[in-house]
């Protein structure tokens, strides 16, 4: 794997972690609109976030 795929994978889990959407029992305020659009929130960080990262860089 190279340095910049590990990077964006690093990157990734970075703002997964930030956005605790692995953690249910937090269902209020901004994390219950964030745990509805959770589905689009990864696929947008699985895949259009590389998919810019690359075209930019």
């Amino acid at each position: 794997m190279t340095n910049a795929t590990e990077l964006k994978i690093k990157f990734t889990n970075l703002l997964k972690s930030m956005f605790q959407l692995d953690q249910p029992e937090l269902d209020f305020g901004l994390y219950r609109i964030m745990h509805a659009k959770a589905d689009r929130i990864n696929r947008f960080l699985d895949t259009e976030l590389a998919n810019q990262i690359d075209a930019v860089f």
